[in-house]
């Protein structure tokens, strides 16, 4: 992550304002000591650090895991060719009961999920910006957004949203 003066000067009056940190003791730094900026890059420079020792760890635990395998309904995706391994990405399959539909959705690699709706007609959708959560649509308005045992969905770009909570 990338920090610039800018950025860390609206972090720091964000701070200011929020009342996170006293206005009374906020001043220059007397010689010798480091400004909030710079107490603010060096937090940012730590953080930086450690989310890229916890991607390698995590990197090399992955390699060591013969399968990935989800504690949610999930099917294990392993192919073999003669000694060669090759693991394929996780598929998590989640079903909802959405109202009186019941839906279920299959979604592994992040960046697109099948929806089946309680007809069986099944969409594909596309991984989607959300504040939290996840979140998969497509161009019909079609959508679910899930967020733990919860989800929201939408049957159509004209349909109203629906809540959702997971199947047992």
């Amino acid at each position: 992550m990338k920090t610039s003066k800018k950025m860390l000067t609206v972090v720091l009056g964000a701070a200011l304002i929020a009342g996170l940190l006293p206005v009374s003791s906020y001043s220059k730094p007397k010689k010798g000591q480091k400004s909030a900026i710079q107490q603010l890059q060096d937090f940012f420079a730590k953080e930086e650090a450690a989310e890229k020792e916890v991607a390698v760890s995590a990197a090399t635990e992955k390699k060591e895991t013969p399968a990935n395998v989800s504690d949610d309904n999930t099917s294990n995706n392993t192919a073999t060719s003669g000694q060669e391994q090759q693991t394929a990405p996780e598929i998590i399959k989640k079903t909802f009961v959405c109202g009186k539909e019941t839906i279920t959705v299959e979604y592994g690699d992040g960046e697109k999920a099948v929806l089946t709706n309680g007809k069986g007609k099944t969409f594909e959708l596309v991984n989607t910006k959300a504040a939290s959560g996840e979140l998969y649509s497509n161009k019909e308005g079609v959508s679910i957004h899930m967020k733990g045992n919860d989800g929201v969905y939408t049957s159509s770009a004209k349909a109203k949203d629906v809540s959702c909570e997971l199947s047992k």
